[in-house]
């Protein structure tokens, strides 16, 4: 590969910061990279093709995200999250707007606001985190002290939630939970502010409750090395390598399909 061109301007108006995602198109190759303006609620989705950029798709959908210069969570409009695996869902968090789901159609680029989720205030102070499972089901939501785990299958996702995980205080120098994202190796990953020690590990995301498997500093850090609270904004590429020439398409549906995990039935055989 060659950079042809670098630092092209290819969206210019007043938007909120550090809040760039990318997802892939419903065709498997090109890809939707998305963004939201500032005091407002709408969001700004370019496709990405061999072509280059196209002209933004504009969403306005759900509460206002609105910028406060004096937030202790620098802005109210300042908040993370990202798309599930498959592109059908995106989620944006923070301690005051609260948890949001949007649908998002990867074939066109439109969100559609689904649901609101809020927060206990002894649960965060601005400290959050989101990210989906795998089989983009479940949702993983950081709120400093506690991980809770939503089902995005469920009619009522709220309703669905469940602690996962209490910062165990016991260890020392464990930091509580906040940004996450979803690696290669099909894990979560989970940093606290300064996580000089290491990161939270969700060994089976795609799996409800408990069996999830949540591991506190489950991945240490080498001696010497300091991370100070951040992951890497990366996109799913997908848990394996795409071997594929660059000209193919992945045949696919508007309408995803839903992975489901494995089901262990007891009696084998049985009758009635």
């Amino acid at each position: 590969p060659v950079v042809i061109e670098k630092q092209a301007v290819i969206l210019h108006d007043t938007l909120a910061p550090g809040n760039v995602y990318a997802t892939r198109h419903v065709n498997g190759r090109d890809w939707w990279v998305c963004t939201m303006e500032t005091v407002s609620n709408c969001f700004k989705c370019l496709l990405l093709n061999e072509q280059g950029f196209s002209e933004p798709v504009r969403s306005c959908t759900g509460p206002l995200w609105s910028f406060m210069m004096d937030s202790p969570i620098w802005g109210e409009d300042s908040g993370v999250g990202g798309f599930s695996p498959d592109g059908s869902t995106y989620v944006r968090f923070n301690s005051i707007v609260g948890l949001n789901v949007y649908d998002f159609n990867n074939e066109n680029g439109l969100m559609e606001h689904r649901e609101r989720i809020l927060f206990d205030e002894d649960d965060f102070l601005g400290y959050v985190g989101a990210s989906i499972s795998p089989n983009s089901r479940f949702l993983y939501a950081s709120a400093k002290h506690r991980l809770y785990q939503f089902d995005l299958w469920a009619d009522d996702i709220r309703s669905s939630g469940k602690i996962v995980a209490t910062h165990d205080t016991s260890v020392p120098g464990n930091p509580t939970f906040r940004i996450s994202r979803i690696a290669s190796d099909n894990k979560i990953y989970v940093v606290g502010l300064n996580s000089l020690i290491g990161f939270h590990v969700i060994h089976n995301p795609d799996l409800e409750g408990e069996a999830c498997n949540v591991e506190q500093l489950g991945f240490r850090l080498p001696e010497g090395i300091a991370h100070l609270g951040g992951l890497p904004n990366n996109p799913w590429y997908g848990a394996t390598p795409d071997n594929s020439p660059c000209d193919s398409l992945l045949s696919a549906t508007t309408d995803p399909v839903k992975l489901i995990p494995l089901i262990d039935v007891y009696p084998n055989p049985t009758q009635n």
